[in-house]
């Protein structure tokens, strides 16, 4: 069965029924090794019911253990709140440091997490978007400022769906500069590529996706920069790929001072045994190859999502699956979350599949190799992780469930490896 809806529809979906390139197939590579001897995971924060609902996106970590976050409708006015963990007698404390308010700053905080300055003046300050609200009802983007021992909105940019609207990524800085996506919007309607200024949130339209045969459209994720500041990034739907509505992209933004240009590096679909419609962003190794997942498709007429690679080859790519999920019993299934990269082993979460379908952690090296699961979620401990903003510590990784827990609202979790 195939889904082809918006990014917040494909998510309640997914919870129901769980209740120059070329391409070169080596999922045969991966061998699946389910519960090894890793036992860092633990939860640091469960989010109570009626309290702050719905942990939505990842968590941001700031030089002193800090971690910054966000949920979809919870805080004062139920339109969402941005919060921080404090560590706090071996624990941690929860503060609400911001309610969303509906058509003044927006409502419904999307799926990336916060983005955190920590170089120059604007050292310390938080960068957050909304989906929907504000002055054009198309979304916004907000920072906060430390102040007083808490945090002050000090500016607000609303999208007015000309140039954006639905952003579902957090922000990420390259040069002087913040750069982020909309769902929808921009010329053509299938979304866009924005930068803003970090100093006061004004915008700049740099790029309307087009929409298929030959274009991405409907851009859920963040974007990664290289070092010399072109932007990478993943769309939903559009490309040359199966079905209607297309499979998605991988593609290059190099950024100009009148916009700047485009590159479709990969269509998905456009193999038969290839992933279909990635919701995560793509993440890059030192040699400039990228790495991402895919929530449906995969070899052998699975559809449970495959973990790809584009290897940089002269100026071109190949693409390769790493690994197809649903290959053995228990095995987990949907990944949403994308991938972070430690040393060459890549890990990430699916939002479905393992022993008690609730979703898994699990790793992979950079070749496809060793894979394992490395963490079932019971419910209990979280469900469906599903969101990326992964925030690395040295060797401790953190992470969100939206669902799930005591409280049934979600979860803050740990890995140590």
């Amino acid at each position: 069965m195939k889904f082809v809806m918006s990014h917040n529809a494909t998510r309640l979906t997914l919870v129901a029924l769980l209740g120059a390139v070329a391409w070169s197939p080596i999922a045969s590579a991966a061998q699946l090794d389910v519960h090894p001897a890793a036992k860092g995971f633990s939860i640091i924060y469960q989010f109570p019911m009626n309290v702050s609902n719905y942990s939505n996106g990842g968590v941001a970590l700031d030089k002193k253990g800090n971690l910054f976050g966000a949920t979809y409708s919870g805080g004062a006015n139920k339109f969402g709140d941005v919060y921080e963990l404090m560590p706090a007698g071996g624990g941690y404390t929860f503060v609400d440091i911001h309610d969303f308010s509906g058509p003044g700053d927006g409502q419904y905080p999307t799926t990336g997490s916060p983005y955190l300055e920590t170089k120059g003046s604007l050292n310390g300050n938080l960068y957050v978007t909304a989906s929907e609200g504000g002055a054009g009802n198309a979304g916004t983007a907000i920072r906060l400022s430390p102040s007083g021992g808490g945090y002050t909105e000090t500016a607000l940019f609303s999208f007015d769906t000309s140039d954006g609207a639905q952003p579902n990524a957090s922000f990420i800085a390259s040069g002087k500069t913040l750069y982020t996506t909309t769902y929808a919007g921009g010329a053509n309607g299938f979304g866009a590529i924005v930068a803003l200024s970090p100093s006061n949130l004004s915008e700049k339209l740099l790029y309307s996706f087009s929409g298929l045969p030959s274009d991405g459209q409907s851009p859920t994720s963040n974007l990664v920069a290289d070092t010399q500041g072109n932007l990478y990034g993943t769309t939903e739907m559009g490309g040359s790929g199966f079905g209607t509505f297309g499979s998605g992209t991988v593609f290059k933004f190099v950024p100009t001072k009148k916009g700047g240009k485009e590159t479709v590096l990969w269509n998905f679909g456009a193999g038969s045994n290839d992933g279909e419609q990635p919701f995560a962003p793509p993440i890059m190794d030192s040699a400039g190859n990228l790495y991402g997942t895919t929530q449906f498709g995969g070899v052998g007429g699975l559809t449970h999502g495959v973990v790809w690679k584009l290897a940089a080859s002269d100026g071109s790519y190949v693409e390769s699956v790493l690994y197809s999920f649903g290959t053995a019993n228990n095995d987990g299934a949907y990944p949403l979350g994308g991938l972070v990269l430690v040393g060459k082993t890549l890990y990430g979460t699916t939002s479905g599949g393992g022993a008690t379908n609730n979703g898994t952690m699990f790793s992979i090296s950079t070749t496809g190799t060793n894979y394992a699961i490395l963490h079932d979620f019971d419910d209990n401990d979280g469900k469906s992780p599903e969101f990326s903003g992964w925030s690395v510590e040295g060797k401790t990784l953190y992470g969100t469930t939206g669902i799930g827990g005591t409280g049934g609202t979600g979860v803050v979790w740990k890995f140590v490896l």
